[in-house]
């Protein structure tokens, strides 16, 4: 009777990996668990359309939407092309006017291009310069957790967390 369980699609954070959800465990009676995964967008696409094409990855209707934190912000925009029944976002925000205060300033100010989005590569070397071998262990986490270390992905992600138009949850 798979028609009567409750389809779940969980969207992760920025650059990290659908694996976050490990331990996600939900009753297989009731829930069918789909495990969403960042792809890298294309040039000059916006949130709005990235979107409409993650939504293509959803196949039934009256689904629940999961995201968290910056996936939290992608499924509420999915919610515009698809069918769902529930909307749960986790370490999120539900409209523009929820973001940091250093988001709004980033907005107006640029800023956020300034930063040196390409260490993400070289995570664990910067790590350990920066707070030495205590840090070792919450390494191993990052490495297990992101999984996306593309500069441009990340730029476009910051870029489209700061200038998120949501005006209504």
């Amino acid at each position: 009777m798979e028609d009567n369980k409750i389809h779940l699609y969980c969207m992760p954070g920025m650059a990290a990996s659908s694996s976050i959800f490990e331990y996600l465990n939900l009753p297989e009676e009731t829930f069918v668990v789909h495990l969403l995964e960042w792809d890298i967008p294309t040039k000059g696409i916006s949130f709005t359309d990235y979107a409409k094409k993650m939504s293509e990855k959803v196949k039934e209707d009256n689904v629940v939407l999961l995201g968290v934190s910056l996936g939290g912000l992608l499924v509420q925009e999915m919610v515009k092309y698809i069918q769902v029944n529930k909307v749960i976002i986790v370490s999120s925000v539900k409209s523009r006017f929820e973001l940091p205060k250093r988001m709004l300033f980033a907005r107006y100010t640029s800023i956020h291009k300034l930063l040196p989005t390409g260490l993400v590569n070289n995570v664990e070397l910067v790590a350990k310069y920066a707070f030495g071998e205590s840090v070792i262990k919450r390494l191993s986490l990052y490495e297990r957790y992101l999984s996306v270390r593309d500069k441009g992905y990340i730029d476009w992600c910051i870029h489209e967390l700061v200038n998120w138009k949501q005006e209504v949850p």
